[in-house]
């Protein structure tokens, strides 16, 4: 992060490296960063100069794609033969496909932006086809 006319590095989760894919007005961001061994990447969200872990739903990897002005993170998740997309607000990430009616057609698999009305922007499977969706919370 670039503060004060100074490069800072954010750090990892205990790991050796880290990569940043997001950042907000506030200067929270988000990314990936490797855990101890480096043979796991969670996702993260960096606020008040602290790194924390936001959880991968029990699957071995998750990336943060994006954050918006309210500290909400997107991104996706390694859920087997193929990406989840997930969303985590309010100390909790929840897969995107739960949230969205099962017979839709949908299985979204990355989330790529996220924008301060809440609305979320990523690619997915749709009936067998891949696809561009953009949700908006109601």
């Amino acid at each position: 992060m670039w503060q004060k006319g100074k490069m800072r590095a954010l750090g990892t989760l205990g790991g050796e490296f880290s990569t940043a894919y997001g950042i907000n007005n506030h200067g929270q961001i988000t990314g990936y960063a490797a855990l101890k061994g480096d043979g796991i990447n969670h996702a993260f969200l960096f606020s008040n100069g602290k790194m924390k872990d936001i959880d991968t739903l029990n699957d071995t990897l998750s990336v943060g794609q994006a954050i918006n002005n309210s500290g909400v993170v997107v991104g996706y998740r390694d859920a087997g033969a193929d990406n989840s997309a997930f969303i985590f607000s309010n100390g909790k990430m929840q897969d995107l496909n739960d949230l969205i009616p099962a017979n839709s057609g949908w299985a979204l698999q990355t989330a790529k932006g996220i924008n301060d009305a809440g609305q979320i922007s990523g690619t997915g499977m749709f009936n067998g086809n891949q696809r561009g969706f953009l949700l908006t919370p109601q």
